[in-house]
């Protein structure tokens, strides 16, 4: 006896869910996708687990409203981009002090605002981050300052002993804006994007004058600055500097700090001088230390210390940086509920600290620190 098992399915559906679902992934990783409702939805969710709960000039934190009304704030914001009209709003200035007494001027946007650049960051950062260099550091994904110091290290061992170091003068301050716009003109973007991006950069400034201060800086304190700050230095300085290179000499830039390191002393200091040039034509001022041969100097690296003690090249803790892990550990342990950003900067400094050579008092201090924060001293001390 034979049994009817009913028709064979030879073609599949375009709505089959295996298709769907190849679909939604291709989509995921569209640009109309990363600036629709509901990943701007997402990027709220991850800036209320990760980023700073400072309220922006409009006042109001991540817990100032029900989820309904912050869901009908994100349905606004989503038709105001997709239709191009969407305006930045204005930020709140808070000024950091710095080491040698001067301030940093982060700007707080509103909650909304940083949603928006979120998303426009994830919708660039797919597009640019393939063009920058390998010996870039900063502002990027999976390339830390702690890659960057052991890679320093490990070239100063294969006999790089010549580093210079320079430091860009109030970098983001002296981004000229009316480049950055071309350059930004130049991409192949989306046009909804390309509005958004043009709104965030363009925010307060006029056109008008050529002399206007307003035209030159880009922001500190939100999430798509250091991806345009990259892409600016990158443009003006990385890419050219990269035809430069050689097995004899290496360079290294984490945002705004600079290091060169060779083998010859007169290539370092020839590299050193194409480099400082290229950015004083882009407008950036610079000062620099060095050249210093490892073998018989020491020189500071973002906050570590590098030198050669007893023919072993290692870094160790100065007296300033010490203080300033202090300060910042007992900022974050004096909050009755530290934030995941404050948890993020203690495990930053608990990595980092896994490169330093410690004396025997300074471990049993930052043991002890460490402790009370939850976190395993072992991971650092015992180096």
């Amino acid at each position: 006896m034979q049994y009817n098992r009913g028709p064979r399915v030879r073609n599949v559906p375009k709505n089959h869910a295996l298709s769907r679902l190849q679909q939604k992934k291709l989509k995921n990783n569209d640009e109309n996708y990363l600036l629709s409702l509901e990943h701007l939805k997402s990027c709220f969710k991850d800036l209320r687990t990760t980023a700073g709960h400072a309220a922006g000039p409009d006042g109001l934190k991540f817990d100032s409203l029900t989820e309904t009304k912050w869901n009908t704030k994100l349905r606004w914001l989503s038709y105001t981009i997709n239709a191009r009209k969407y305006q930045l709003g204005p930020k709140r200035d808070v000024k950091i002090p710095k080491d040698d007494g001067s301030f940093r001027t982060i700007k707080i946007s509103n909650i909304i605002d940083r949603v928006a650049s979120r998303a426009a960051l994830e919708a660039m950062s797919p597009i640019l981050e393939p063009t920058f260099t390998d010996w870039s550091y900063g502002y990027r994904p999976n390339k830390s300052y702690q890659d960057m110091l052991i890679s320093i290290k490990n070239d100063c061992q294969n006999g790089l002993r010549y580093i210079l170091k320079a430091d860009i003068v109030k970098a983001f301050d002296n981004v000229n804006i009316r480049k950055l716009r071309k350059l930004i003109s130049e991409l192949r973007l989306d046009s909804v994007l390309k509005d958004l991006v043009e709104s965030i950069v363009s925010k307060g400034l006029s056109f008008e004058s050529v002399e206007d201060k307003n035209l030159i800086g880009v922001s500190q304190g939100d999430s798509l600055s250091g991806l345009l700050f990259n892409f600016y230095v990158h443009e003006c300085h990385d890419a050219a500097i990269t035809k430069q290179l050689s097995t004899s000499f290496k360079i290294y830039r984490y945002a705004d700090d600079i290091v060169i390191c060779s083998s010859s002393l007169q290539e370092l200091e020839c590299l050193a001088a194409k480099s400082l040039n290229m950015l004083t034509l882009t407008g950036f001022t610079h000062k620099s230390v060095g050249p210093v041969d490892i073998l018989n100097e020491k020189i500071n690296i973002l906050g570590l210390t590098l030198s050669n003690i007893e023919n072993i090249i290692s870094y160790s803790l100065c007296d300033l940086s010490w203080d300033k892990l202090i300060s910042k550990l007992d900022e974050c342990l004096t909050q009755p509920l530290p934030t995941a950003n404050s948890k993020q900067v203690v495990k930053g400094w608990q990595e980092t600290l896994k490169l330093v050579k410690w004396e025997a008092a300074d471990q049993y201090r930052l043991a002890g620190i460490l402790s009370s924060y939850g976190l395993d001293p072992k991971e650092v001390v015992n180096n």
